[in-house]
């Protein structure tokens, strides 16, 4: 499903229709809404929209002005389309997206603060009188939020008012890939000015019901604003989900004796190495299956124990409380409580909001920033010159050919001893020992635990919060098989296995020259480096120059 927003700053020349049918006949959008045309409607041949397969919805009302805000959709969707709540800057409608009951808003705002206030207050009309699902906003606001986004001028007041108006509205504001300020306006060198105008802000509902949600700028032609695109769908390709382990599962008071007991009943004989690996492996599968039989769906269980505690309460209401009704009722309060004190411990650990200290329970807040995430990291599309990679498999390809042709060359090089004439051995016998002698049990926790227990797991999902927490149970393993490293130099080959993630370089990176790779490897794996960077680091100074 695509939406396609365009200031066109005046639609009744030659040039701004053909680019218009252009971005319709190349992103075949549901809906279409255009700003600024400066002319009427009625001025445009139907035939037009005709030729691009769409029929007009509405326009918004401004009185005697005519509308700046035109709105359009497929004729198939036309029958789905309720017109809701229109002022002299908004248009909301209830559309039916791919069997999904939504809201969606279109916007184009005045420049003054104070209409962009009128504004905020029909948004926030909006809210309260038709929003209970997803909720979609879009347009041109012209308003930011900071000098960070560009303009002249910047009112801290506007700025203020805008967030504010978002927080009150529980809207996010979504990424925007491809250009990075979407109007500009060029009166030479000293006189060019470039802001980030228009945008698309999403409630957690609609982030909720689409898997992919993607907004981006499209082409600059025959106006001072980039186009704005956004889609989205239920589903974004094939997925593989990854075991990780949780940190609310410490708090469970059954963990400990599971996890000894999974742990101990795996027979492995062999090298250390490859022993600890089987643990972890049959460890992982039986966690799972322990979540989900004992442990259990943690926001089904808020559900449940929220239902059952509203359940007494409304009986107690009803027919009078007993001395076994109240006990029941503040023990169905404390397993709530501890319900949603293990939900935000969920929520904190995916949102990996790593500087907000312990306090207040702020589930919401740990969502937000989770689906947040999602959407930075997410790959939609990806450029290639001219060419434009959208289906998740033909990203997968891209992605695949550019690192294979990047990192798969033959290496051309020959020793020419030059390491050897230059540098000086200044490494002692005595130092070369201290740093290749077998590591004692204390070393290696006191490694681990100068760890980031957060840090992003490998592929075995395991993170530094279970070796801590589980060192008596699993302790003796890992002992076992970083000595044996250090005895033997050999690792197995899976052992230092990774996976490959993708970090953008630059905002709202859109090809894959914007990416560079980084390895998660797995935790038991990252101790064995900890520990010679340990080593390495009282001689370092030493042996390296100035």
């Amino acid at each position: 499903m695509r939406i396609l927003y365009w200031n066109l700053r005046g639609i009744a020349n030659d040039p701004t229709q053909n680019a218009l049918k252009g971005f319709v006949r190349d992103q075949c959008p549901e809906i279409l809404c255009i700003s600024e045309p400066f002319v009427s409607l009625d001025s445009i041949p139907c035939s037009f929209w005709r030729m691009m397969n769409l029929v007009a919805i509405c326009t918004n009302d401004r009185g005697s002005s005519i509308p700046n805000l035109w709105v359009f959709c497929k004729p198939a969707l036309w029958p789905l389309v309720r017109v809701l709540y229109v002022t002299d800057q908004q248009v909301t409608l209830q559309v039916m997206l791919d069997s999904v009951n939504c809201i969606i808003t279109a916007v184009y705002a005045r420049t003054s603060v104070v209409g962009h206030r009128k504004l905020w207050n029909d948004l926030v009309e909006v809210k309260g009188r038709f929003v209970s699902g997803p909720w979609l906003v879009f347009g041109d606001f012209n308003a930011v939020l900071g000098a960070h986004e560009g303009g002249a001028g910047i009112c801290r007041l506007s700025c203020e008012e805008f967030q504010a108006m978002s927080d009150i509205c529980e809207l996010v504001h979504v990424n925007t890939k491809g250009a990075e300020f979407t109007w500009v306006r060029r009166r030479g060198l000293r006189g060019n000015v470039e802001s980030r105008l228009d945008r698309s802000l999403a409630n957690l509902e609609w982030l909720d019901i689409w898997e992919r949600f993607d907004c981006c700028t499209l082409t600059r032609t025959c106006s001072d604003h980039h186009p704005l695109l956004m889609s989205f769908s239920k589903s974004s390709g094939a997925r593989h989900s990854l075991f990780r382990f949780q940190k609310m599962w410490l708090q469970h008071a059954d963990f400990h004796g599971f996890v000894k007991q999974s742990w101990n009943s795996v027979d492995s004989f062999g090298c250390p190495l490859s022993v600890l690996q089987q643990k972890l492996r049959s460890l992982r599968k039986a966690l799972q299956n322990w979540n989900w039989e004992v442990f259990g769906d943690i926001h089904r269980r808020v559900d449940t124990d929220m239902a059952a505690l509203d359940f007494l309460q409304q009986d107690i209401a009803h027919n009078g409380g007993s001395d076994e009704a109240f006990v029941k009722e503040a023990e169905l309060q404390a397993n709530l409580n501890e319900s949603l004190r293990l939900q935000e411990m969920f929520w904190r650990e995916k949102a990996r909001v790593q500087w907000l200290s312990e306090g207040d329970r702020n589930t919401k807040f740990f969502h937000a920033m989770c689906r947040a995430r999602r959407l930075r990291s997410s790959i939609s599309f990806l450029r290639d010159g001219d060419q434009v990679y959208e289906d998740p498999f033909s990203i997968n390809n891209h992605i695949v050919d550019f690192y294979s042709s990047l990192f798969a060359r033959v290496a051309d090089y020959h020793d020419a001893s030059l390491v050897n004439q230059v540098i000086p051995s200044l490494v002692s016998e005595e130092d070369n020992y201290a740093l290749i002698a077998p590591p004692s049990a204390e070393e290696i926790f006191m490694a681990i635990k100068s760890m980031d227990s957060d840090s992003s797991p490998g592929p075995d999902g395991f993170n530094g919060h279970f070796f801590i927490a589980c060192w008596d149970i699993v302790g003796q393993d890992v002992v076992r098989a970083v000595q044996k490293f250090f005895s033997s130099s050999h690792l197995p080959a899976s052992f230092n296995s990774g996976l490959i993630i993708l970090i953008p370089k630059v905002e709202n990176a859109d090809a894959i020259t914007q990416y560079r790779p980084i390895a998660l490897s797995n935790f038991v794996f990252k101790i064995i480096p900890k520990i010679m960077a340990l080593r390495l680091a009282p001689i370092a100074a030493r042996i390296i120059s100035p």
